[in-house]
């Protein structure tokens, strides 16, 4: 991580943890770590659920995106609607600017939709100045 810092990088700290819709004791001490030594950025992808979201010393954590491509989780069981989150950070070179998010949903397709796609009343963004990363 000390390399990418100082080139002036983006340091995105991804963790597969976690246990259903839980945030664990461990989970918070893990992501807390890896924003003291230098993260922008902590992202958990382990549970086929979207949690909690935590601003820690200024920098977004986001203990579990949830799930884009599976409907069922461990032993078939659904997840119902709303199944995943899309996370949108905006950087101006390393000075995180905006941090958002929009819920995401399988179609009848089977295909992810975004809720910021799926409502006309969806809140409109203001650009930022900067580069943005999105999973």
């Amino acid at each position: 991580m000390k390399r990418v810092m100082l080139t002036g990088g983006i340091v995105v700290a991804s963790h597969h943890r976690g246990l259903a819709e839980d945030v664990l004791d461990y989970q918070v001490e893990i992501a807390h770590a890896a924003i003291d030594a230098g993260a922008n950025v902590v992202m958990g992808h382990g549970p086929h659920y979207a949690c909690a979201v935590e601003m820690y010393q200024g920098k977004p954590i986001f203990y579990g995106l949830g799930s884009f491509s599976f409907h069922t989780g461990h032993g078939g069981l659904a997840h119902g609607d709303w199944i995943g989150m899309l996370a949108r950070l905006t950087f101006d070179d390393s000075a995180l600017v905006e941090v958002a998010f929009s819920m995401v949903r399988h179609s009848e397709s089977m295909s992810p939709v975004s809720s910021a796609n799926a409502h006309a009343s969806a809140p409109r963004r203001v650009p930022k100045r900067g580069k943005t990363c999105e999973r």
